[in-house]
């Protein structure tokens, strides 16, 4: 059985995430000493106001991570179960207690369709045409052969 190989798209995902969050906070400067806070005046509806949309954000930006990680693992499973699904169906195929029994059921389907079914009579019309176009085609391109007599012996 193959091994998958590892895909690193949600690790660099993770490393560009938590790099442009840092760069962010170096940029903005983000930076509360104790003596600062004692400058701010602040009501209490305003502090939970700002906690919660900052609560918010990041809820947000989670959210559309597992959404892009949702996305991605999903078409990593349908990928890896039709590999495994094939794998498997061609191991049974080859090996398993169906190796024996399907050829032999291919070819009796096709069988009894020859004889009775509708491929029989999609033989049979083909046949004809090519039969058919094929004699016409051939007087149209040599006039003398269509007085040659068929075959007999």
């Amino acid at each position: 059985m193959r091994r998958q190989q590892n895909d690193y798209f949600p690790i660099f995902l993770a490393g560009i995430l938590s790099g442009v969050i840092f760069a962010v906070s170096v940029l903005i400067g983000i930076k509360i000493t104790p003596g600062e806070m004692q400058n701010v005046n602040m009501s209490y509806p305003d502090f939970i106001t700002i906690m919660l949309t900052a609560v918010t954000v990041v809820i947000t930006i989670l959210a559309i991570f597992i959404a892009i990680l949702a996305f991605w693992g999903y078409s990593q499973f349908q990928k890896m179960t039709e590999t495994a699904s094939k794998e498997h169906l061609e191991r049974l195929l080859k090996e398993g207690p169906f190796a024996k029994g399907i050829e032999g059921v291919i070819v009796q389907h096709v069988s009894e369709q020859l004889e009775r079914g509708k491929l029989r009579s999609i033989l049979i019309e083909r046949v004809d045409s090519i039969l058919l176009n094929d004699a016409s085609r051939r007087a149209e391109i040599d006039p003398a052969a269509s007085n040659d007599k068929p075959f007999t012996d």
